[in-house]
């Protein structure tokens, strides 16, 4: 699981992507507002409006941002009512407790989750299907993961070759047949959208 932390203020970066990271999730940084074009690229956002309060809000209102954590230092009835009338997950004062954070994380992006009879546990990188372990290369376990992260969004093929294959550069079949052998394991409703990528539909 990826999120993406909005602030330009250097105690909150350093403070609390350090504790994303130490519990299990990895970050995106973002000082201004490139956060509206990778959307892709996170699954939950963590925005300080104290950045620019109205640029942010706007960006989530124009963009359809739900998955996000406003953080400010304002709490005024009028903020509070506008910003969760825009479907947020949830607004924090400032000063912030990283614990409270964190809990909230975890409860809007869990690491461990269940599809029907699949268990995955994000943090061991863990599979099983019926209480049974099910064996997944490291490539489909990533791509699984990659699925998941993005359920019931496209996932493209440029995003799967950054984030599975690295440096090599696979073809559109040898992609397909990764995906192939991850629905055959799982039996997973993976549909393909030709010349863009799949969908995971749960």
């Amino acid at each position: 699981m990826t999120v993406g932390l909005v602030t330009s203020d250097e105690k909150i970066i350093e403070n609390l992507s350090k504790i994303i990271l130490h519990n299990g999730y990895k970050v995106i940084i973002y000082k201004n507002f490139d956060f509206v074009n990778e959307k892709e690229k996170y699954s939950f956002l963590i925005a300080d409006l104290d950045m620019d309060k109205n640029m942010i809000i706007d960006a989530i209102k124009n963009y359809k941002i739900k998955d996000v954590i406003l953080i400010s230092t304002e709490k005024s009835v009028e903020l509070i009512r506008k910003v969760y009338a825009l479907g947020i997950a949830d607004f924090i004062q400032k000063p912030v407790f990283l614990e409270e954070i964190i809990f909230k994380l975890k409860k809007y992006c869990p690491k461990r989750i269940r599809l029907n009879d699949i268990e995955i546990d994000f943090y061991n990188k863990i599979v099983s299907k019926n209480g049974e372990l099910v064996k997944l290369t490291q490539k489909e376990a990533s791509l699984l993961f990659l699925l998941l992260q993005y359920k019931n969004r496209i996932v493209t093929y440029e995003m799967i070759r950054d984030d599975i294959y690295g440096y090599t550069y696979p073809s559109d079949n040898a992609i397909h047949l990764l995906v192939s052998r991850l629905k055959r394991k799982l039996k997973l409703n993976i549909i393909s959208v030709p010349k863009e990528g799949y969908i995971l539909k749960v």
